[in-house]
């Protein structure tokens, strides 16, 4: 079966299908490296407390100096293919305080939780616990090629390139 239409129509219907907002469903989160130089008790995962219920972050972490632009976030996309993860050509590399300004998606998002909590960047050194938070995922466009995936976090110091933290999140998407 063929179906034809006017160029226009499917560029436009694959703008509409882009731009439509999806659920980034978290399944669990591991925090599997924390330089204690950096950086202590760091801590997180997800909970759900009924099925109609929309996923919490619980998340603690202390910090032993200020994070400002000397922080860089590097997020690494992996997609499920085949009983394992490999590698996505997605991939996000921000200094922390550009992110949280400048970022439309993943910056917005960590910003709002922030700006709750009244920490504004750069964020001072201290003990900071985040519990029950939701993170929104409806104004995130579809922008992934899958539907099952991971994503690694590695936060690390400039400009010595010392790894702070190592975190991953395996997620699904549904439309």
């Amino acid at each position: 079966m063929r179906i034809a239409c006017a160029p226009q129509t499917f560029v436009a219907f694959m703008f509409l299908k882009w731009a439509s907002s999806v659920h980034y469903i978290p399944e669990r989160t591991l925090v599997s490296y924390v330089n204690e130089k950096y950086a202590y008790n760091g801590s997180a995962n997800i909970r759900r407390y009924d099925r109609k219920s929309p996923y919490y972050y619980n998340i603690q972490a202390g910090i032993r100096h200020t994070w400002g632009n000397n922080i860089t976030v590097h997020m690494l996309f992996f997609e499920y293919q085949h009983n394992q993860y490999r590698r996505s050509f997605v991939e996000l590399h921000l200094k922390l305080c550009d992110m949280l300004q400048r970022d439309p998606y993943f910056g917005k998002i960590f910003s709002m939780v922030l700006a709750k909590y009244k920490i504004a960047c750069p964020v001072p050194a201290g003990m900071y616990v985040f519990r029950n938070i939701t993170l929104p995922s409806e104004g995130i466009p579809n922008i992934l090629p899958f539907e099952k995936g991971k994503v690694e976090v590695n936060i690390s110091q400039l400009p010595t390139q010392d790894l702070i933290t190592t975190i991953y999140v395996w997620f699904h998407i549904k439309q």
